[in-house]
Order: structure tokens, then sequence, then C-alpha cells
């Protein structure tokens, strides 16, 4: 068994692996070194190992399983090992040594200017497949090195390394715990031997206090390789208290190690004997509390009676290393006890200073934050501290120094709890020998979250050289802040020196926590040099690496700590953090949050703000997070939509209410990057098609007649050649340009040059790739994603906002020339097509295939323009403005008639179905009815020619008839009365009133309100309501009404108020017990009549005169050489009324009584000799007749 006082122990043999080179011990002569040399030519497979070497070729070496205690040497083919045999073998520095330091192979996970997160690659694959399990390390960057314990194992790797597969050394702990839910062994890595540049190991159970210790992780994995038994050294703490645990192992080298324990105690540990070799010893720190040579504790007893320290110490560290053998001591208790102790190798100790802080920072604390002034001062709690770099390392090293005058300067975690929060801080703390001064207190104001205490690792707190940066670990979130001097007062504050600060969060799912942490250093090199073997890391700068389960290793660096030392310190604005979730966010696997933290809170404007002018940077590739010179635009133009998407998921996530304005200029862009993907597309599928030597394209035209005013001109001197590609990297925000362009080349190649007919097509048809692909892509991404940008509420049809455009300005999908251009481009591609559709045989006639191509896309072309067009209208309509409200309304009146005859026109290219479905999408009933009933026609027509053929079969175009008749029912019930009213004014203009009246019984609702909506349908309204509704009243006062005021033909007249008086008659709605009661109406209907009557006794007598004339003018002439009347001779007057009436009597026009008397009295005698006037002489009583007729009661004086 061990010595309860010090354990020596003979140090391992030092047996290498059959395939490293040995190592040349202390006894080897210097006369040897030529034999190593002449073993070079016997070097083979079996003695050396390819620096590349696949982890396979070692399954032997692998499978070997080691004994219990012994490491496990998991990659062997690991480059450092390698490395170490070149230099033994040939004499000099490998280069790839050179070259490993150009990348580290990470992966960043997010920054912006201040830092950057990455993920480095060396991971084992032991703890990659663990998630689950409880486990805690350290980094030490020192020796570049990582370090992992679990219940059974400890892991160690080189962590910096460029590689997946690292050479990893598993050691089975030889007293692992008994459960799972004991404490986790302690270890830390002790520095290398002089015979090996590999640390060495100490591993602690915590609750046994049993210690092992391994010189070498290397030695002993090669230990394990050839069986050997014993490798480590062991101890079992002595004294140990029953309950008494191991709560912190402090490297203290090269004095020794520092021990903590649950109770309170310190106890030193050393791991080498005064010889350098292996050994064990461990003792507890004694003595007077004093300044004596004891130590820092009395006794024992005087430390277990300590209430003060007794379980409550919260860290103790060790300031930089300024003596060998020598290394000042701090402990803090988590109440604010510090003690400060030299300590030296072999355990003797001084006590330096000590000191009670929490009164004086809890003071400070409040004094500096006045909300802070309400919580409690038994919550204050030390959580970590931080020796301040030394006065050369430092930046600002007026403000911070190490161990001069003033005494120890520390940087101390604290937190003042309450309310279910915690307010953190980091307090400047000077202990001296007999007091402690507290300095600058840094509020931490970015996270509040209470520390977990079910959490695996601490709170630690890491100030990296030059001392301008602090990075505050805790067990799911780093802080990192500048250390500049804050503001005393509030009003100080508001104009003081700004500071940085911001907290890197990982995600609370998916098991990621924080289980270990270490600091690098920007890298100093040494006069002496440093082994060229070593694993150390050489940072640039200041960083702190995170040992994270269920993410890997995690470094934390910044990017200047320039920056933090300024006066104006860069600050965290929503820009960054958009900037943060939106690249870094979707990158998957990612252990890092970016929900945002809710003591960083920004306002809805700053929000749209940023969300706006990041949106802009991805539209014209000034973002630095993407390739600027891409090698794929199709690749380019994805990962720019997904930031976009990302960007839009993400403010949706932060629950931020944009206004409206800023959530449509944020589709608006989006839509732009999708018309532009749809537009590459075609363009680069075409651009694939055409041969060599032949790659230009219409887009070249469109890009190179721009305005410089609308692009951004390309520079040669980085490659930028081809515009097309340039164009779509930098100009997509100004995407509304490009597309009216397309009609516009096409019209500029066709008049400026002498193309012939199919290069013209072939340009139409690469004209309407682009419009198709812009607006297309636009629209149907506005459709389809207006639940993501918030505007789920707005109307929006067919991708147009239907109504409410208040103060939005005009949609890029409209504005300048792009729904003129669209509607003439589309025009053009239909005459091209009806003039070369279908296709002719013949020389400089166009591609078929090209032609039927433009054929095939004009209903969606057309589709298009209608939307733009429509967009365009409803937007001017919207305004207040009364100029453009009446801009819209005449482009819409005019628009309507344009788009009735381009749906209509598509019928004639054979393209009735599509026309259908287009006027169905834009509801243009006005052409979707001929459409249809012509179509209907046709294919009746197409059944009887068909069945005239003895083998004609019509089966198919009889169920078409019938689809097309099932279509015009449905149509009524998905269109209702506007439908209606189309398709019975198209039966009026045709004169098919057997269509209108025969109309479906389940639809005369429909025609009697159409019948009914206009006076003028009262001559086929009557039989409807006579035929249909039974309602003999209405048809009567319609017959009636235009019969006494509107009609003026006679014979229509007299029929209209006849069967209206017959209606009258049918209905008694008037009559009283069935008799016919008379009024107002019906005394003017009978005066009527009897005018009517009148007039067409003269009308006989007239046209029996007259039935020789040949025409109407005869007519006339001879009726006035009859009847002519010589006493209107010299009267003028007259003569032309009787002209006039005459002339009304022959075209059988219904004349007023008072024009009847108007003729009946200047007619003259017939000049025939037949005797007496034109009615035998009865001529005025006749006309009295008329007069009575149109007296006061009747009604009738009026004239035509």
């Amino acid at each position: 068994m061990f010595s309860p006082a010090t354990i020596n122990s003979t140090p391992a043999a030092n047996t290498r692996n059959a395939r490293r080179r040995p190592r040349p011990t202390s006894s080897d002569n210097i006369a040897l070194q030529p034999k190593a040399k002449r073993q070079r030519s016997s070097l083979h497979d079996n003695t050396f190992v390819a620096p590349d070497a696949a982890p396979e070729m070692q399954e032997v070496v692998k499978a070997r399983k080691p004994s219990t205690g012994v490491a496990r040497h998991e990659s062997i083919a690991e480059p450092q090992g390698t490395i170490r045999r070149d230099l033994t073998v040939r004499g000099k520095k490998p280069k790839t040594v050179e070259r490993s330091g150009k990348g580290d192979g990470s992966t960043i996970l997010t920054s912006n200017d201040v830092y950057t997160v990455s993920r480095l690659p060396a991971l084992p694959d032991r703890l990659q497949s663990t998630t689950t399990g409880r486990q805690h390390g350290a980094i030490y960057s020192d020796s570049g090195y990582a370090l992992a314990l679990t219940t059974t194992h400890a892991i160690v790797w080189p962590y910096a390394l460029n590689t997946t597969t690292p050479e990893t050394f598993t050691f089975a702990l030889p007293y692992p715990a008994k459960h799972t839910s004991e404490h986790l062994p302690l270890g830390s890595l002790v520095s290398a031997s002089a015979s090996t540049p590999e640390p060495g190991l100490v591993v602690v159970m915590p609750s046994s206090g049993k210690i092992t210790y391994w010189e070498s992780i290397a030695s002993a994995a090669t230990l394990d390789l050839i069986q050997q038994q014993r490798h480590g050294v062991e101890l079992t703490i002595p004294g140990l208290l029953h309950g008494e645990v191991v709560i912190q192992i402090l490297n203290a080298e090269s004095a020794g190690f520092l021990l903590s324990f649950s109770s309170g105690r310190l106890a030193y540990m050393s791991v080498r004997d005064g010889q350098g070799r292996p050994a064990i010893s461990v003792q507890f720190l004694r003595g007077t509390s004093g300044a004596g040579n004891g130590g820092i504790f009395g006794s024992i007893r005087n430390a277990l009676s300590s209430s003060s320290w007794r379980g409550d110490l919260a860290a103790a560290r060790a300031g930089p290393s300024l003596k060998p053998g020598e290394r000042d001591i701090v402990s803090a208790s988590s109440k604010g006890r510090l003690q400060a102790w030299s300590l030296h190798r072999g355990g003797h100790n001084t006590l330096e200073a000590e000191g009670d802080t929490r009164e004086l920072i809890v003071d400070e604390l409040k004094r500096t934050d006045k909300s802070l002034a309400s919580l409690d001062l038994e919550s204050f709690e030390v959580l970590d501290f931080s020796f301040a770099p030394q006065a050369g390392d430092r930046e600002d090293s007026a403000t911070l120094t190490y161990r001069d005058d003033n005494g120890t300067e520390l940087l101390m975690l604290t937190s003042l709890g309450g309310h279910g929060i915690c307010r953190y801080a980091l307090v400047q703390v000077f202990l001296r020998q007999r007091e402690v001064i507290v300095g600058a207190v840094h509020h931490l104001r970015s996270y509040s979250t209470p520390v977990s205490r079910t959490s695996t690792s601490k709170p630690r707190l890491y100030l990296p050289k030059p001392g301008v940066a602090a990075f505050v670990v805790f067990d799911r979130a780093v802080v990192v802040t500048s250390m500049a001097s804050e503001p005393d007062s509030p009003d100080q504050q508001l104009g003081g020196i700004k500071y940085f600060e911001d907290v890197v969060d990982f995600r609370t799912d998916a098991g990621v926590e924080i289980t270990g942490s270490g600091l690098e250093e920007p890298h100093t090199p040494s006069h002496g040099g440093e082994d060229s073997r070593s694993r150390r890391h050489k940072a640039k700068f200041p960083a702190v690496v995170l040992l994270v389960k269920g993410g890997g290793i995690i470094r934390i660096a910044t990017t200047d700590p320039k920056k933090f030392a300024a006066g104006e310190a860069p600050q965290v604005t929503a820009k960054s953090k958009l900037d943060q979730a939106v690249f870094f966010g979707i990158l998957e696997n990612n252990p890092l949050s970016f929900t945002g933290r809710p003591e960083i809170q920004f306002s809805p404007e700053e929000v749209g703000q940023a969300a706006l002018q990041l949106s802009h940077e991805v539209l014209n590739s000034t973002t630095t997070h993407i390739p600027s010179i891409p090698a794929s635009i199709e690749q380019n133009l994805r990962v720019r939509a997904e930031a976009l998407h990302s960007l839009a998921t993400h403010i949706k996530k932060m629950n931020v209410e944009l206004d409206r304005l800023t959530k449509w200029k944020l589709l608006w862009d989006a839509e732009k990057l999708n018309a532009a993907k749809g537009a590459w597309s075609n363009y680069d599928a075409l651009i694939s098609s055409k041969p060599a030597g032949d790659k230009r394209s219409l887009w070249n035209d469109i890009v190179e007649c721009l305005h410089e005013e609308y692009k951004l001109l390309p520079s040669k001197e980085f490659g930028e050649v081809d515009r097309v590609r340039h164009y779509f990297i930098h100009d997509i925000h100004r995407f509304q340009m490009v597309v009216p362009w397309a009609f516009q080349a096409v019209k500029l190649r066709y008049e400026e040059s002498e193309l012939r007919q199919p290069k013209i097509i072939e340009l139409v048809s690469e004209a309407n790739d682009l419009l198709i692909g812009a607006l297309d892509g636009a629209y149907t991404f506005r459709t389809e994603n207006l639940a993501l940008y918030g505007l789920q509420g707005e109307d929006v049809q067919n991708g147009i906002l239907m109504t409410n455009y208040d103060r939005l300005p005009e949609p890029w999908t409209c504005q300048l020339y792009m729904a003129d251009n669209a509607k003439r481009q589309t025009d053009l591609a239909i005459g091209m097509v009806r003039q070369y559709w279908p296709p002719a045989p013949g020389e400089n006639q166009p591609d078929p295939d090209v032609v039927d191509k433009i054929r095939l896309e004009c209903p969606e072309m057309l589709d298009l323009a209608c939307r733009s067009t429509t967009e365009k209208c409803r937007w001017y309509l919207d305004q207040d403005d009364k100029k453009k409200h009446s801009h819209g309304l005449q482009m819409q009146h005019a628009y309507f008639k344009v788009r009735q005859t381009q749906i209509y026109n598509l019928s004639e290219i054979g393209l009735v179905d599509e026309g259908i479905e287009l006027a169905e999408k834009h509801r243009v009933f006005d052409t979707l009815v001929p459409l249809v009933v012509e179509e209907i026609q046709r294919t009746n027509e197409a059944i009887a020619e068909t069945e005239s053929t003895p083998s004609g079969d019509a089966t198919d175009l009889k169920a078409r008839v019938a689809r097309l008749q099932a279509q015009v029912e449905g149509y009524y019930d998905l269109f209702g009365m506007d439908w209606a009213r189309s398709l019975y004014s198209y039966y009026i203009k045709e004169g098919e009133l057997f269509a209108l009246l025969s109309d479906n019984d389940s639809h005369q609702k429909y025609l009697t309100a159409f019948l009914r909506s206009k006076k003028e349908y009262a001559k086929v309204s009557w039989i409807n309501e006579v035929t249909q509704e039974k309602d003999y009243h209405r048809a009567a006062a319609e017959l009636i009404d235009l019969g006494l005021h509107r009609e003026r033909d006679l014979w229509s007249k007299k029929v209209q108020l006849s069967i209206g008086k017959l209606a009258r008659l049918a209905g008694r709605n008037s009559a009283a017990n069935g008799l016919l009661v008379a009024d107002k109406e019906m005394r003017e209907t009978e005066a009527q009549l009897e005018v009517i009557r009148i007039q067409g006794l003269v009308h006989r007598h007239v046209r029996a005169a007259v039935k020789g004339a040949i025409d109407d003018t005869a007519e006339r002439q001879l009726a006035l050489e009859v009847y002519d009347n010589p006493s209107l001779r010299g009267k003028s007057a007259l003569a032309t009324v009787l002209h006039e009436k005459l002339g009304w009597l022959l075209e059988h026009k219904a004349m007023g009584a008072l024009d009847l008397v108007d003729l009946l009295t200047l007619l003259g005698p017939d000049s025939r000799g037949e005797g007496g006037g034109v009615l035998g002489g009865e001529e005025f009583h006749h006309a009295l007749l008329a007069l009575n007729a149109a007296g006061p009661e009747g009604g009738c004086g009026g004239g035509v």
C-alpha cells in the first residue's frame, strides 16, 4: 500500500511501440547517432507510417483491449507522431508544420465585427457519439491539448489540429465511480517532462480520494500496446474525512497543485519528487491564519471551525509564474472572503493578504446601479475571479496592473439576485496585506439568467492578454464584453464611454451544455525558441475555447483587441444580430441559439430598418457573408434566397410587429430575388442549348442597353467580364428596370438591323422567357409567402393586392413601363403566332418548334400582363391625388377593351380552352361568354358533320359539349349575376331571344333580375313576366310605359298598348268585383289608341295614293303632289311642317295628337279629282277627334 505521506514510484520503462522510433535515453552515447542514420535504409512499411495514413491501417492496434487503468491510443496515424519521427530520421523540420498553421479547418458558427465563433474539427469519436452522459473537462492552450472526464474514462487529445480524427488517448480510470450520479473525476494535465513533448495527466477521484498520475500520455499509450501491467503512479489522499470530497484541482505549476475540498480545506499536491521522478505527495496546508510561515490555516481544527470557508469556496486561482517553483495563489469564498499567499515547490506557503469584500462590493454595485438598491445583501455571491494581466501585457496598463504598490489586482465575477433574476457584474478589486479596495465596476447588462445549480461546470471568468476583453462562461451562454471604464453617474452614463457587450447563446435543447473551457492568449515567441513538437496553438487574438457537450470544441475569438480599447467601442445593433441569425442560424447542427436575449431588445423601428438594410445588402451582394464572385450563379441566387427566407423566419420568431410598409418592402425584395432565379434558370438553359461560339442572347442586349444609372459597371481588374452574370450578382434590386427592356430590346434589334423573321422569332421567345420567369416567379412567391411576412390579413388574389394601397409605393411588378411593355410584348407574341401558325413549309420560315413554344406561352404571358396592368390600375385608383385617380380610371377603361380582344384572340391560335380559363381567372365575362357559346356551337357543327359520315365517331365531341355545358352551369354558382348578365346581353346582342327566354328554370331568378334591370329590355321582359313570373300587372306596366313614352314605331306602339291593356285586364289588379276601373294610365292608353287609329286611317289613304313610288323620297314627293295645298304657297314655314309630318306618316312613326292635327289641317285636296281631301273632306272632323283625345284627361297631346 501507499504511504500516507509521500509516495515515490519509479518511472515507467521507456519502451515504445515497434512502429515508433525509440527515443534515446539519457545514457545513450552520442557516438551511437551515426548508427541511427544507417538505419534509414532499412525503413519499410512496417516501421514507417505515412503522414496521411488512414485510421483503418491501425486496426490491429485499435483492436487490442487495454488493461485496466491503461491509456488507449485511438488514432496513431496522427500527423504529429509522424513529424516527430521525421525530426530524427531526416534531421530537419518538415514543411507540413508550416502548412498546418495556415488554417485550422474550423467551421464558423457566427461572427460579427468584434468576435468570431467557430467549431474546431478535432473531436474524439467517443465524445461525438456521446451527448447524454455526464462529462466535464478543460482546455489547455499552453500544451495544445484538451481533457474530458467521464465517470469511467479520461480522454486527452490535441484540440487545435486540422483533422476530424485526432490522436486520442483514452484512459480507463483504475477506480471508477460505482454510480453515475457520483461526483465526476477531477483531472489536470501536467507539464511535459524533459524526455517527451506530451504532457502528463493526473486524475483525482473526488469521493474516494484516489489519485493516479501518468507522466506522459503518449508513454501510457505505448505501454498499453506492449501490455505493461502498471504505468501510472497512484495514491490515496491521507486524512480524508467522512463525506468530504475534492471539489477542485488547481494547476499551480511549477510550484505544484492545489486541491480544494468540500469542507473548505486546502491541500498541496505534487506529482514529482526532488529529482523530477514521478511521485505523488499530498499535504494539507497547516499553520495560523496570520502571516506566518506555516501556511494559511492555523490547524486542521481551525480550518474546520472556520464557518466563513467551510463548503463555501467559490474558486482558487494561480497568478502568473514570476519565479521558477513559486506561484501566487488567491482563493475566494462565495461570500467574498479573499486570501492570497505565495506557494513554493514542496508545499511551503506564506500568507500575503486577506480580506472581506462583500459589503464593499455590494455598496459599490448599488451606488453604480440604482436598480439594485432593493436587492438583499445575503443574495450576493462570488462566482469566479481572474488575475489581471501584467502591465506589459495590457493595452491600458494604467487601468489594471498586477502586484504593484496597490497590491494584487483581481477581476471578480459577482452576482446579486432577487425576483427570479441575477444581476452580474465584473468588479475590480485590489487585495492588499491589510485592506481591500474596490475599483471599477462593470455591470453585465445583457445576461441575467440565474446560475443553474445542476449544471456540470461552474461559471468561469477569463481575462486574456491584453486585458481589454473579458469572457464570462456560463452553462449555456458566454458573455463577451470590453473592459472600458464605465461612467459613474447616470448623467455620465448617458454621454460617457460606450463599451461592447454581447452574449453568445447556446441552444437549450438537444442536450447542449458547456462542460469545460480554457483561454487562449496571443502567442509571444520566446527568445530560446519553442519545441517544434509542441501542440500549442499559436493564437493571434484573445479567445476562449469551450468544451460543449452536443456541440464539440467551440472557440470564441476577438477579431481585433484594439476595438475593445477604443473610446467608442463597437455596439450590439439590431443589424449585427440579424446578420448572425440570418447567415449562421441556417447552419446544420449549429449549437448556437439566435432567438435573442430578453435583456437585449430593439424597437420595431430598429429591427425594421436593420432588416431592410440587410435585405438590400443581399440583393446587391454587398454583404460580407456571401461571396460576391461566385462560381455558380444558380447556387449564389439560391444562397441569397435562403438568406432572405431566414431573415423573414427569424423576424417572425422574434414576434416583432413591423409596420406594414416595411413588411411589403421585405416581401418585394424577396420577390425580386425569386424572379431573378426564374429568369436566370431560363437564360442558363438557353445558353446551354446554344452551340459554341453562339452564346449571345437577348440578355446581353438588355444589359448593354440599360442606362448606367440602372446598373453597376463590371470591373475587368477583378475578372468581371460577363455582364449578364455581373447583373445577376449586383443589380437585382433594380430588377423592375430589366423586365420592360425585353420588349424594347426586341424592338431595337428589329429596327436597327436587317434580321430575318426566324431570328426575330427567337428573340421574341427569349423575351417571353424573361417576362415569364420574372413576373410569374414574383407573383407566385408573393401568394405563397404572405403569412411568412406577416401579411396574411391582406386581400391578395392572383398575387395582386385588391384594396388598401394606402401609403404603399407603387409595387415593382407594375412600376414604370412594366405593365405597358408586358401588354405590348404579349400582343407581339400573339401577332407572330397568328402569322406563322399553323407552320407552313418554305424558305426563311421560323422554326416550328419555336413558334409552337411561343404559342403555348401566350396564355401565361397574357395572364401576367393582365395581372400587372390590373395591379397598376388598382394602385392609381386607391390614391388620394385626383390626377392619379383619374389616370387610373382612364387606364382601366382602355385596358378592359384591350384585354377582351387579347383573350378572344387566343381562340384564333388554337387555344380556346386556355382562353376560357384565362377569362374565368380574370372574370372577363364579356369574353368568356362568346368563347364558350361559340365553342359549343362549333362542336355541335362538328358533331353533325361527323355523324353525317358512315364511319364517323362523335363520342369525344359529344363529351366535350357535355363538359362545356356543365361548365356553363357551374358559372352560375361560381360567378352568379355577373356571368348571367354577360350571357343574357350576348343573347340579346346576337338576337338569340329564344335561347334567352328558354334558359333553365333554375336560373329564372337571374333572368328576371336581368330583364328588370333596364327599361330597354321591356319588349322581352313582358314575355318573361307573363310566361314565367305570371305577373300580369308588371307585364302591363312595362308594355304601357314602353308604348306611351318610348316606342316610336306606329305598329309596335299599337301592339304594345293593346297587349298592355289586355295584360291589365288579365291581371285585374285595378278591378273591383271583376270590373275594370278606369284610371289615368288606362285613359291615356285609350287616348293613344284613338290617335293611332286616326293616324292609321290617314296612312291608308295616303299610301293608296303613292303606291307606285320607287323609294321613300319618291313616296314623299308624290304625296305632296297629290295633296298639294295651294294656300301654303309663299308660306315656307307651314310647307316645311307639312313636309316633315307627311314624312313621319309615310315612315310609320307614331305621331302625337297635335302633330296629327297639323298634318290633317295642312294637307290639300286630292289632286286626282277624286273629290274631297285625304279623308274625303272629314280631315277637320278627325282633327277634332284627335284634339279631343289629347284633352286634359287624354294626356296624349305631345308629339313624337
